[in-house]
């Protein structure tokens, strides 16, 4: 099963319309269910189980900076509300993490915490999410974060580390027996690049093209046709060339944000994206250097395509049948590309 970590959607800045469109049917979703990020944990979950769209549920009952456990009172006071809402949704699968990324040495107050979950929320799943701390064997299934994949019957989010700068195809092969594995991006928190602003100060939520491109990533992206033009007139992009279907999430500079970007080793005011039969779909506008010797070309410039990754495959596939493309630029192609998907190398 394929989720979407939305950990901030309590806020009350959640653009839960827009999420609502970007669900597909039959879609695990998470979040933080105290008041990291607001008070409408409940509301909107309801909302989007409304929808008969959300089959599963998982959420985080507490997050510290610091790391620390969940207080045993907050425990107490959150799990009959999530056992409320299991009863009245009894088609969708709730699971129940009692603190997320915890460090607790102590077995003993682990399994306090365990055993509270199970005791005052029976119809839910009790979930682990240590970050440094000792596996309970009868305490619940186990979730992992970041590039750690997930194993058999575990649950494992990106949480901490974006999807589209990982290898994402990897991550998922690598993740298939787990029973959710959630996407994740910057946004899903409110933050932008840089964020120095606490959790309940943040408004960059994501929109439903956000959220449809982190979706992308959750499926194999096929392979690529042969195309029509000379072989020995294509490059591979590889290092220290680099596409990323994310483009830096800058605050205040929505025209590039997320967005393709193409480092390339030549400047020219442009170039063009073309299918494997060489149809040209659009173009990448130049923008400026990258040190010491690359340029930067990019989706979200005036004049050029302004479409996310995922989108440009999608029209790629209109025109041509397949997802892949080429980029031109002189006598050169490089590719094959699918713009939904980072590639070149990735962050580790």
């Amino acid at each position: 099963m394929i989720g979407l970590d939305l950990l901030g959607l309590a806020s009350k800045k959640w653009k839960v319309g827009e999420t609502l469109k970007a669900l597909p049917q039959g879609i695990a979703i998470g979040l933080f269910a105290d008041d990291t990020f607001g008070p409408l944990a409940i509301p909107n979950t309801v909302k989007l189980l409304e929808s008969g769209k959300v089959n599963s549920v998982r959420a985080q009952l507490h997050w510290d900076y610091g790391h620390k456990i969940v207080p045993m009172d907050k425990l107490r006071a959150l799990l009959p509300k999530w056992e409320s809402l299991a009863k009245k949704y009894p088609q969708v699968k709730f699971y129940l993490s009692h603190s997320c990324e915890y460090k607790e040495s102590s077995v003993v107050e682990i399994k306090k915490r365990t055993s509270l979950v199970q005791q005052l929320a029976p119809s839910c799943i009790s979930v682990q999410t240590p970050m440094k701390s000792p596996i309970i064997p009868d305490g619940g299934i186990v979730e992992v974060h970041g590039q750690q994949p997930g194993k058999a019957g575990q649950l494992c989010s990106t949480d901490g580390e974006a999807l589209f700068n990982m290898d994402a195809e990897k991550w998922n092969n690598a993740s298939q027996y787990a029973a959710i594995r959630f996407a994740w991006g910057e946004r899903c928190n409110g933050a932008e690049a840089h964020n120095t602003l606490k959790p309940q100060q943040r408004t960059a939520f994501p929109d439903a093209k956000y959220l449809k491109s982190l979706l992308r990533l959750m499926a194999p992206k096929g392979i690529p046709p042969t195309p029509v033009f000379d072989a020995a007139a294509i490059v591979p992009v590889k290092k220290p060339l680099l596409m990323k279907s994310h483009a830096e999430d800058n605050p205040g500079d929505s025209v590039r944000d997320n967005r393709p970007l193409l480092m390339l080793k030549q400047k020219t005011p442009e170039v063009s994206i073309v299918t494997f039969d060489n149809k040209v779909i659009g173009k990448l506008k130049y923008f400026a250097p990258y040190p010491p010797d690359l340029y930067r070309f990019y989706s979200g410039l005036p004049g050029a395509i302004n479409l996310y990754g995922y989108e440009i495959a999608e029209k790629a596939a209109q025109i041509s049948g397949s997802e892949w493309c080429w980029v031109r630029q002189g006598k050169k192609y490089f590719g094959p590309i699918h713009f939904a998907f980072r590639v070149g190398y990735f962050q580790t």
